[in-house]
């Protein structure tokens, strides 16, 4: 039996990088499988609450990819040991 799996990711506006490029802001919401029957369940692990938000929630096909995971999770995956130095900008 093989299922089709899709990210189910929100919008969220959009920013501006320091280079002057409009580019959107995501939220994964969770995950949606498809069976072979046609039919597709949705699991959601966050609801988007931005006002931002424009009410659509989107499925991207999952790639399980190494490039496909956050950055925070490849980060701790090849430093296990590195801990928080305080030098990050944190924005509040």
């Amino acid at each position: 039996m093989s299922e089709q799996k899709y990210d189910v990711v929100a919008t969220l506006g959009s920013y501006t990088m320091p280079d002057g490029k409009e580019k959107k802001r995501y939220q994964n919401c969770g995950v949606a499988t498809k069976n072979e029957e046609g039919q597709i369940g949705i699991r959601l692990n966050a609801a988007p609450i931005s006002p931002d938000w424009n009410g659509w929630l989107n499925l991207y096909p999952k790639n399980n990819t190494e490039s496909s995971k956050p950055r925070q999770q490849q980060q701790q995956q090849k430093q296990p040991g590195q801990t928080f130095q305080g030098d990050d900008d944190i924005p509040f």
